[in-house]
């Protein structure tokens, strides 16, 4: 009798204490993948109700290594938690981040609700690993018991950039120039002795002739350098007329062209330049600046000048 009553209480003693014990409980855990270098990475805590338990409040202290991750930002979104006792903050000085929030009536019931969104960028390879410092689960029974029964950690594996393989440089061999087929000049006359000792005669007197500006000559309008273009053509006029009257008057008949040449092309060259002159002021939209006009005074006062010379050298070769 005595063993069977000793029995007896034994068991109603357990019975009591099984009872006496949480029937439910809660878990908590990361969600997230690896990363690398430069990247960032998002980590979200997880809440899991066990046997049917119904939860309504979650608060959580959170530690991550500062030599590996820069924690970002803490997204809410999609978060069950409906209520924030405390706001998400974090600290990168410290690695800590900490919640607190509520789920109001009925609470909730279901496995891997969605707490909190932790945003990371990566900073070094190796591996880290996040866990809790400290946390709870509250269960909704009016009590506000700490049904949390699991708190795990996770770690994450960090690889560093993948550096791309630079492909070895192929050498480019240049084409060969090809050479260019020899093309025979057409029309060009031969140049004989008299033509040759012309030239030399007459280079003289040239190199006497006054020579102006052409960089003055590039801030004027176009039909200066026409005037320019025409004294050119004057002195090869000049040039040829001689090398004429002496192969065909002879040494004579030569001295009497010569002069005559000169004051011609020196008169026709006037005429050209007073005629152009005259078209530019005909022209509605011309005006003739304080530069250009100074210019062609001067330019007229050397035209004179040039024949000045000539007429003398003509006169000394006599």
């Amino acid at each position: 009798m005595h063993a069977n009553a000793f029995t007896y209480r034994a068991l109603v003693v357990i019975g009591l204490l099984l009872f006496a014990l949480p029937a439910h409980a809660a878990t908590l855990s990361f969600t997230g993948a690896s990363g690398t270098v430069g990247q960032t990475v998002s980590v979200s805590v997880l809440v899991s109700a066990q046997g049917g338990e119904s939860l309504n409040g979650i608060s959580a202290r959170v530690n991550f290594p500062t030599d590996k991750l820069t924690l970002l930002s803490i997204s809410k979104a999609g978060s069950i938690v409906t209520f924030w006792a405390e706001e998400p903050s974090f600290s990168n000085s410290a690695g800590t981040a900490s919640l607190e929030g509520i789920v109001p009536n009925p609470g909730y019931s279901g496995q891997g609700g969605r707490v909190i969104t932790f945003v990371f960028q990566v900073k070094a390879p190796g591996t880290a690993t996040l866990s809790f410092g400290s946390a709870s689960v509250l269960a909704n029974d009016g009590r506000g018991t700490n049904v949390l029964t699991s708190a795990g950690p996770r770690t994450l594996s960090l690889a560093s950039p993948v550096t791309p393989a630079v492909e070895p440089s192929v050498p480019v061999s240049k084409p060969k120039p090809v050479p260019m087929p020899k093309t025979e000049e057409v029309g060009q006359p031969d140049i004989t002795d008299e033509t040759a000792t012309t030239s030399a005669s007459v280079e003289p007197a040239l190199s006497e002739v006054p020579t102006i500006s052409t960089g003055v000559a590039r801030e004027f309008s176009p039909f200066l350098i026409l005037i320019l273009a025409v004294i050119g053509l004057v002195a090869l006029a000049l040039a040829g007329a001689y090398g004429i009257s002496r192969f065909l008057y002879g040494e004579r008949m030569r001295r009497l062209a010569q002069g005559d040449v000169v004051h011609r092309s020196f008169g026709l060259l006037r005429k050209d330049l007073n005629a152009h002159l005259a078209r530019l002021k005909r022209l509605p939209d011309s005006s003739l600046t304080k530069k250009e006009i100074d210019f062609i005074d001067q330019f007229e006062k050397d035209l004179a000048d040039v024949e000045s010379i000539v007429e003398k050298k003509l006169k000394t070769q006599k």
